[in-house]
């Protein structure tokens, strides 16, 4: 019943891996490690800082998914289990945003 949840947890778990391994093909040598509002020293790092990312979201991803097969399973709705799949879900989708945010930072400042 809850696959597709599984299925969509493991999706937004590896995505983050996978636009990070195709765009360090095209990122610049030097992106921003910092970026601020303009007003202070931006630092600068090699374009596998951002690496750090994507092994955050596959590690919180294997740990969302233990915790969720040891969740209480009801026959009732909502079940717990698609309660943290959820849940999980929609943290998996911000370490995605935050990938592709600090990819297009790369891009627009890097050199």
């Amino acid at each position: 019943m809850n696959r597709w949840l599984y299925q969509t947890l493991g999706i937004v778990t590896f995505a983050p891996l996978i636009i990070f391994m195709i765009s360090v093909l095209f990122l610049p040598d030097n992106i921003p490690s910092l970026v601020n509002d303009g007003s202070g020293e931006q630092h600068y790092g090699n374009k596998f800082t951002i690496l750090f990312i994507p092994i955050i979201s596959l590690i919180l991803g294997f740990i969302y998914y233990e915790i969720s097969k040891w969740a209480p399973r009801e026959v009732k709705e909502p079940s717990y289990e698609r309660i943290l799949l959820v849940v999980f879900i929609a943290a998996q989708l911000i370490w995605l945003a935050m990938t592709i945010s600090c990819i297009i930072d790369g891009f627009k400042f890097g050199y």
